[in-house]
């Protein structure tokens, strides 16, 4: 509603991915991997915004996942709630 608002299409035709690795703590229990590139053990967050800054789509994984992998994980789960 807020690009239809501006004259936009409803959807996006760019996007702008992002992660960043968190330390988690030991009552994660099994849910963490370890981020080689930043030695990080603990979970990764996914955001993909439009160029507006608006959230796209967002997933939460664990760390060792790379950053290409958990956004698609994040836009195909919104594909799936849209359609």
């Amino acid at each position: 509603m807020a690009r239809t608002g501006q004259g936009r299409n409803a959807q996006p035709t760019l996007l702008i991915i992002g992660a960043q690795s968190v330390k988690n703590t030991d009552t994660a229990g099994q849910q963490k991997g370890y981020d080689a590139g930043k030695k990080i053990s603990g979970i990764k967050r996914h955001i993909t915004v439009n160029t507006q800054g608006l959230p796209h789509a967002v997933a939460m994984t664990t760390a060792e996942v790379t950053d290409r992998e958990g956004t698609l994980q994040a836009n195909v789960f919104w594909l799936t709630m849209v359609i």
